[in-house]
């Protein structure tokens, strides 16, 4: 497969990322890969070779030059899968494996890239973590730091409320990849956002990471310098708080009164509150 080749100049840059405009060196090759990451809770395809994305047409090309190879699907590269009433709110984005017809490289990055959506329940705190941070954390953490994020149906709010997760996952701008109307080039592309289980993680699972490295992760992020709760004898005048969101209908505690006379008897001073209360 021929790859077009960075040039040492002229070079161009869009949201504080450096791309390179491209030569065609006939004499380079790279090999393609394809790999179908998908599970029960997300579809995740991680590829390399010549990629090239589209993003006001929402669609991602590969450069193959075998007939036997072709094919093309469609999916939304969000980590909520089968949740039809989520996913309404989840751009489709097709991926295009062909041989010919292949748009021209506007500019090209050796950076990987991810591409992820913000859209569906993003915003609500629970679906924050379990359908975002969890899966950008295993998905995102092994290029530690040198990766682009190149964000569908971006919600700019959730994206300032989680900044310093973002900027400590990735040393670069975000890409808005759906105003792009260039076509950006890379080697190496994942997308979708890896998930082994709600709000939970494997560590038997590639990429082996646990929920202790993600607490520790964004404990560094947000520097928080305790690692437990402090130590209150009975007298004391200060005791740890716990606040609990006692909810009714769905994703509710179902022993609530045992687990806050628990905290009571380690020390913690106990707030329970309904949801939707002031």
């Amino acid at each position: 497969m021929t790859l077009k080749v960075m040039s040492s100049n002229p070079t161009h840059h869009i949201h504080g990322i450096l791309f390179y405009y491209c030569i065609v060196d006939s004499n380079i090759e790279i090999a393609k890969s394809i790999y179908n990451l998908s599970n029960s809770k997300s579809e995740v395809f991680e590829i390399t070779g010549d990629i090239r994305i589209h993003g006001n047409s929402s669609t991602i090309f590969i450069a193959s030059h075998l007939e036997g190879e072709l094919s093309s699907w469609t999916t939304k590269p969000y980590a909520r899968k089968g949740d039809n009433y989520g996913m309404e709110y989840v751009r489709t984005w097709k991926i295009n494996n062909v041989a010919e017809n292949l748009p021209d490289c506007s500019q090209h990055s050796s950076i990987p890239a991810i591409v992820f959506s913000t859209g569906g329940y993003c915003g609500n705190h629970f679906h924050d973590f379990t359908d975002m941070l969890i899966p950008l954390f295993l998905t995102a953490r092994q290029f530690h730091g040198t990766v682009l994020f190149l964000i569908a149906d971006k919600r700019s709010s959730w994206i300032a409320k989680y900044r310093m997760v973002l900027e400590k996952l990735s040393k670069y701008d975000i890409v808005e990849i759906e105003k792009e109307n260039q076509v950006l080039c890379f080697v190496r592309v994942v997308v979708g956002l890896k998930a082994h289980k709600e709000f939970g993680i494997n560590p038997l699972e590639s990429p082996h990471y646990s929920m202790a490295e993600f607490k520790q992760f964004l404990r560094s992020t947000y520097s928080l310098g305790r690692e437990s709760v402090i130590e209150c004898r009975p007298r004391c005048r200060t005791r740890p708080r716990m606040l609990i969101i006692s909810r009714k209908q769905n994703r509710f505690i179902t022993n609530e009164n045992e687990v806050a006379n628990l905290a009571r008897s380690m020390g913690f001073d106990v707030v329970v509150e309904e949801t939707g209360r002031t």
